[in-house]
């Protein structure tokens, strides 16, 4: 599956996976490959949780161009990961819920 996001000084959101209340305790981890390309000064890349669980999951770390804790789920991009891969590990929490039932959340 491929994205891109090239929206200079703007935001771009994307659906990545649907994750069912089931998985809570469990990990989700997410490969991303090129996340440099077209990036600019203050680029980011977030994992955001469903809306029913607040505005970002935390414990969250990387592997590859940025390693270890990731504050907030966000990666910081620059054009330096262009052609690098980057893992993404996301604790889903043991409190965790959402509706099963929606498409988005």
């Amino acid at each position: 599956m491929a994205m891109y996001g090239n929206t200079p000084a703007g935001t771009s959101k994307f659906y990545l996976a649907e994750v069912p209340s089931g998985a809570r305790g469990q990990l989700f981890t997410v490969r991303l490959f090129d996340i440099g390309d077209g990036a600019t000064l203050g680029s980011t890349v977030k994992v955001l949780p469903p809306s029913e669980v607040g505005s970002s999951f935390s414990g969250c770390t990387g592997s590859g161009v940025q390693t270890g804790a990731l504050t907030d789920c966000t990666i910081n991009v620059s054009s330096a990961y262009n052609g690098q891969w980057q893992e993404v590990s996301v604790p889903i929490p043991t409190d965790y819920s959402c509706t099963d039932s929606s498409a988005v959340g």
